[in-house]
Formats: structure tokens, C-alpha cells, sequence
């Protein structure tokens, strides 16, 4: 389930862990961008105006004039949720990847 966080504690959880290594050594929580469903030229790109890692000044959330959808940047993500219920189109999601991917893969 994705928890509410507040911009306050969503910057404790990113000093939280940064000092730990970036989290649980089980998974990786991350969000993923639905390039069918994100249309920011219809919405207020509120994804990238609520995400707390953005409003430390970090790219973590960017829409490219190139391709015209946001990209969310895997090793800035936090995974706090905030930009899925931000989103009119429920164009992002959170997942689940496990730490060490290459240990992972096939």
C-alpha cells in the first residue's frame, strides 16, 4: 500500500535513506510512468509540482519537450507515492524492484 507522507517527513525518508544505503536491502520502491495514459499537456504536471525529492531542487521528475511525457528518474525516486495520487490520469504507479537487480535478472 502507499502511504501518505507529508513534503516534511517525505524529506526524512530521503535523508533517512541516503544514510542507509537508500532504503531495506529487500526492494527498491519506485515510480513508473504510463506513456499511454500521461498526457502533461493537459494537466498542470502536478506529478512533478508534489514530488518532495523535486522541491529539494533535484530532477527526480521531468517532462521532456522531446517526447512530451514525464520521466521519472530511477535513482532520484523515493517511491513515496505522492505523484500517483497527484495525477489526474493515473498515469503513474509504484513498483517494487528488488535492490540488487542484477543478481535479479535472467
Amino acid at each position: 500500500s502507499v502511504r501518505s507522507f507529508t513534503a516534511a517527513s517525505a524529506q526524512r525518508q530521503i535523508i533517512t535513506m541516503a544514510a542507509s544505503g537508500g532504503g531495506s536491502d529487500k526492494a527498491l520502491r519506485i515510480a513508473i510512468v504510463s506513456n499511454d495514459k500521461c498526457k502533461p499537456k493537459k494537466c498542470r504536471q502536478e506529478c512533478k509540482k508534489s514530488c518532495p525529492v523535486v522541491r529539494m531542487g533535484k530532477m527526480c521528475i521531468e517532462v521532456t519537450p522531446a517526447s512530451k511525457l514525464a520521466f521519472i528518474s530511477e535513482d532520484l525516486c523515493i517511491g513515496c507515492g505522492i505523484c500517483v495520487k497527484k495525477c489526474p490520469f493515473e498515469a503513474i504507479s509504484i513498483i517494487n524492484l528488488p535492490k540488487n537487480l542484477d543478481n535479479h535478472t535472467t
